[in-house]
């Protein structure tokens, strides 16, 4: 549900932007628990959501693909699906404790992908990027980078190796 408040709340503000309303920048932000705090504050998600404010990864710019992963949770790393060793491997997935985040249920047990579509699967350890981007991923723009709970993310930097 939480991931679902995110999507609707960036979707709201993008809407509010395209329309010349008033609305949250996500440049202005240095991680994405500001950035989500911000969107759930602006559009009146129900506060008892804000302790999960920190398990999200939110792209910035993000490409007009409706396949586009624009929300993840923290647990997945942007740029294994971007640049993978072996798109037939498994995803690692990182509890963001163990890099500097705040750790959550999840773990490394499962994560959640939102497209910019409004698609959501849930990932599990043994999902592969082939299989959740058959037909290939879809290109990131120049200026697209992803939000954090512990910062930004650029994306022209590949994952390290592991």
């Amino acid at each position: 549900m939480c991931g679902r408040n995110v999507f609707v709340s960036l979707t709201q503000n993008e809407t509010e932007h395209e329309a010349g309303g008033e609305w949250v920048d996500p440049s202005a932000f240095t991680n994405s628990t500001q950035l989500v705090q911000a969107l759930w504050a602006k559009f009146g998600v129900v506060r008892a959501s804000f302790p999960f404010a920190d398990s999200w990864c939110i792209a910035v710019n993000p490409p007009d693909h409706d396949r586009f992963p624009v929300v993840l949770t923290a647990n997945i790393d942007p740029r294994d699906l971007l640049y993978p060793p072996d798109a037939d491997q498994p995803l690692k997935l990182t509890c963001p404790g163990e890099r500097g985040g705040a750790g959550f249920a999840f773990g490394a047990k499962a994560g959640v992908m939102v497209t910019k579509g409004g698609a959501a699967t849930l990932v599990s350890p043994y999902m592969c990027p082939r299989r959740l981007f058959p037909d290939g991923f879809p290109p990131p723009r120049p200026d697209t980078y992803y939000l954090t709970p512990t910062g930004r993310l650029d994306l022209a930097v590949p994952p390290p190796a592991r």
